[in-house]
């Protein structure tokens, strides 16, 4: 082979490159396995992510579904600020919407319409007054919330 060389310098090259060649090959080897583990990984990531996002967009709906479901609770809290911020007319106003006013009950709505009845419409917001059982305390807390039309 080479002539220069001795046959013992010889062995040591052709171990040398055999040597080299091996470890090439299992460096190969080695970086296969690696990329298949990773493409596991990531496929294992992925399919958790997946179900990740199912779960979310299930629990999205289903919040959404009860926001629904809570719609008539939403009418009544809108027809119960509607009642407090619209004023009540103490000449033609009901029982149901004398009893919303505040420190007003089933009671004292009957008697406001009594009195009503009996005395002719109210002239004026303060006429109120003159129901027993409301006085000044109890006109303080009424008066932004009632009208006499």
């Amino acid at each position: 082979m080479f002539s220069w060389m001795t046959k013992q310098e010889q062995r040591v090259i052709i171990f040398l490159i055999f040597s080299l060649l091996l470890g090439f090959g299992v460096k190969q080897v080695r970086e296969r396995s690696t990329s298949q583990s990773k493409n596991e990984k990531w496929e294992i990531q992925k399919a958790s992510l997946v179900e990740e996002f199912q779960q979310l967009s299930e629990e999205r709906k289903s919040r959404q579904d009860q926001l629904t479901v809570k719609e008539p609770a939403k009418q009544s809290l809108q027809s119960a600020k509607e009642r407090l911020t619209k004023k009540i007319d103490l000449n033609h106003a009901t029982a149901e919407e004398l009893t919303s006013l505040p420190k007003i009950g089933p009671a004292m709505a009957e008697r406001i319409i009594q009195y009503r009845r009996q005395n002719g419409p109210f002239n004026r917001i303060e006429d109120i007054q003159n129901v027993k059982g409301i006085g000044p305390k109890t006109f303080e807390l009424i008066k932004d919330f009632i009208t006499v039309n």
